[in-house]
């Protein structure tokens, strides 16, 4: 996983997360929490969230149609403190 936060003024406005098609199989079979019909497992995600929430994402550099539920749980589980503020699954 990777994250890119664009932080003017100090304060994380707007941040992209990319998560490997290993990460996404592994996130979709967590033991007791896992996403049994998962759309992302095993593929690359890329998703661009900021201050009005998500504004771009690709699915193996494509864009597709996608369930938004499985997104926000991927995101929600691995964003960092800081950028909690910008993804709504936290307020």
């Amino acid at each position: 996983m990777r994250i890119k936060k664009h932080k003017p003024n100090g304060k994380v406005r707007s941040y992209t997360i990319w998560l490997s098609a290993n990460e996404t199989y592994l996130w979709a079979r967590k033991v007791r929490q896992s996403w049994p019909c998962s759309q992302l497992s095993g593929h690359r995600c890329t998703a661009s969230i900021d201050l009005n929430g998500l504004y771009d994402y690709t699915v193996d550099g494509k864009i597709t149609g996608l369930w938004g539920d499985e997104l926000k749980a991927i995101v929600a589980d691995h964003i960092p403190d800081d950028c909690k503020h910008l993804w709504p699954c936290w307020n």
